[in-house]
């Protein structure tokens, strides 16, 4: 018999092809495991592939491709098929319920699913009341309770003059209580207020002994400021008892008001005095006291009357009433207020209104000094004017309009044109 070498080769491709499609592991163990990985609770039938590349040939080699193939399938549809589960977990009310835990849902968006899939509502959150919180006065009001307590002893322990020193003494009191009033007119009293903070009567400053005493500083710049936003205008004492002693119930707030007012009557009695009482209203009387920021919207109000043409003496005072109105209403205001309220003060709003105020009568001032340079036929000095009132309210449309037909006057058309392509403003000319 003649060897034919063909034959060789085809014994010897048959050989491969057997053992490439033969597995060669136990083939008990093979179903289950098919089973178990299509199911999705096998990752893999025979384990993680390798990466290798003798590991891979290796690993054909012993599954034996067919077998390899199904593996795969069974691989790939147990992704799927774990894939669906967690869908369907995440969907469940217990998951809707662990998402929204992790804050991956609102408690609105928690809801709204439960309800389309027709699961009942957990139940509502249970929320306590908040417990009501009565805060501690500072111990300086206490020490000066104190204080004021001993000298009412000591007023209380001293001999009763005689029945003849009684009356000269009562005509005395009734001559002081009937006298007050004039005598309070008579002084001369100051009060800054921009860019500083200075009480001067008669000439003697107390605004540094006064702001040392924070609580009867907040008590009387607060009033004052009360009268500068709106003149005549009061507020009660229960008003002024929760905007200082915020947190306290109401009987113990109307004796703190009291405490401070007898306390300020006793350290500062001019300054009592300009506190008007009026049953439960209180506030501050500016009667014949030269108050800074009056000053200032007064002159405003006059530039305004007065359009185009004010008077000499009116212009002079309007630019000094620009360059203070330039400056910050009760500098310092907020350390102010903490030293004198517990806390969840509103005070600083009635400052932040009159500091809008200020800057409201600057911008008069200024406007009304631009037009009466303008009637003058002074264009550089209305256009630095105009140029003040647009970078304190860089919103004001008219203003820019304003500045920008002065530059067209004076000439200067580049900066005109700038100023109607920035704010929109159609050409006039």
């Amino acid at each position: 018999m003649r060897f034919d070498p063909s034959d060789l080769i085809a014994a010897l491709l048959s050989l491969a092809a057997l053992t490439l499609a033969i597995p060669k592991r136990d083939w008990r163990s093979i179903p289950q495991r098919l089973r178990l990985t299509h199911a999705g609770l096998r990752l893999h039938v025979f384990g993680p592939p390798p990466w290798e590349r003798f590991g891979v040939l290796w690993h054909v080699f012993e599954h034996g491709v067919p077998l390899m193939l199904a593996a795969w399938y069974a691989e790939h549809r147990g992704m799927m098929a774990r894939a669906e589960r967690e869908l369907d977990r995440r969907e469940s009310k217990p998951g809707l319920v662990f998402r929204h835990l992790c804050d991956e849902m609102t408690e609105e968006e928690l809801h709204a699913r439960l309800r389309a899939r027709s699961y009942l509502l957990p139940a509502s959150r249970l929320e306590l009341p908040r417990p009501h919180r009565l805060l501690m006065p500072p111990a300086e009001w206490r020490s000066e309770w104190d204080r004021r307590l001993k000298e009412m002893e000591a007023e209380a322990a001293a001999p009763p003059p005689s029945q003849a020193a009684a009356a000269p003494t009562a005509q005395i009191a009734r001559t002081e209580v009937v006298s007050a009033p004039s005598s309070r007119s008579e002084a001369r009293v100051e009060i800054h207020t921009l860019g500083e903070v200075r009480i001067l009567i008669d000439g003697t400053d107390l605004a540094p002994q006064l702001l040392h005493a924070r609580a009867l500083a907040f008590t009387v710049l607060y009033l004052l400021s009360w009268e500068v936003r709106r003149p005549g205008d009061r507020m009660t004492r229960e008003f002024m008892g929760e905007e200082t002693f915020n947190g306290q119930d109401p009987a113990m707030r109307r004796t703190g008001v009291s405490t401070r007012l007898a306390n300020l009557k006793r350290r500062f009695p001019e300054l009592r005095n300009r506190i008007v009482t009026d049953g439960e209203y209180l506030g501050f009387d500016t009667t014949g006291c030269e108050v800074d920021v009056l000053r200032v919207f007064s002159i405003a109000e006059g530039m305004r009357v007065a359009g185009a043409h004010p008077t000499d003496e009116l212009v002079g005072d309007a630019r000094d009433a620009a360059e203070l109105a330039a400056r910050e209403y009760l500098p310092g205001w907020e350390r102010i207020e903490s030293g004198g309220t517990l806390g969840g003060s509103a005070a600083s709003d009635v400052v932040a209104d009159v500091r809008d105020r200020v800057v409201g009568a600057r911008l008069d001032i200024l406007g009304g000094l631009a037009e009466a340079a303008l009637a003058g036929r002074r264009l550089d000095e209305a256009a630095a004017h105009l140029e003040k009132a647009l970078h304190m309210r860089p919103e004001r449309l008219d203003v820019a309009r304003r500045l920008a037909e002065v530059h067209e006057m004076s000439g200067r058309r580049g900066r005109a044109a700038e100023l109607r392509a920035e704010y929109g403003i159609d050409e006039a000319w």
